[in-house]
């Protein structure tokens, strides 16, 4: 009001159109978090998947899981210097790599081009991080997917994210998953 002369705000709702993201949750026991990420990758066969963890030592384990199971991983956490971080996305966004790990430090401001699916290894307590997380994929005219692990200790934040939403979370079961890319 100092500097400007009748100014407005404009402000938008930072939710995505629930058509445009395919939103599906899954309970996991603790002990399963990082291998079930490798069977969602199997079978849902993203072209290009962010996979988000809560801390750089989760991020690190599944790099760590998914390579044994044979997946080319990249990291994106606070750690890496810019020139790494910019190398790193070089990479990602040319195909070499489809899997892309990250802490939230690539949530915001990241814009990925045709990014099939993001995976919320870890459910945030913010449920606002959750929506510009889950908004990496589905951007313009495309379609997104975004695959949800919670346990039990995370309903309550899964159900923070309900709230947020408005519309309640669509569960499904892990053991239904196969690795042929078929099913729901």
């Amino acid at each position: 009001r100092q500097f400007m002369r009748q100014p407005q705000e404009i402000s938008l709702p930072e939710q995505h159109e629930a058509d445009k993201i395919r939103q599906r949750f899954f309970e996991v026991a603790p002990d399963q978090r990082l291998a079930a990420v490798g069977l969602l990758l199997r079978h849902y066969r993203p072209e290009s998947t962010l996979a988000f963890c809560n801390t750089k030592q989760q991020c690190r384990d599944l790099i760590d899981v998914l390579h044994a199971q044979g997946f080319h991983v990249l990291a994106l956490h606070g750690e890496l210097d810019q020139r790494d971080r910019d190398q790193v996305m070089v990479q990602f966004a040319n195909r070499s790599c489809s899997v892309l790990v990250a802490t939230d430090v690539a949530a915001r401001g990241l814009d990925i081009a045709n990014l099939a699916a993001v995976i919320n290894v870890d459910v945030t307590p913010d449920p606002e991080v959750h929506i510009h997380r889950i908004g990496r994929t589905g951007r313009g005219d495309a379609e997104g997917l975004a695959l949800n692990l919670a346990s039990l200790d995370e309903m309550g934040s899964v159900g923070k994210i309900e709230q947020l939403q408005g519309r309640e979370s669509r569960w499904f079961p892990l053991v239904d998953l196969t690795p042929t890319g078929s099913g729901p």
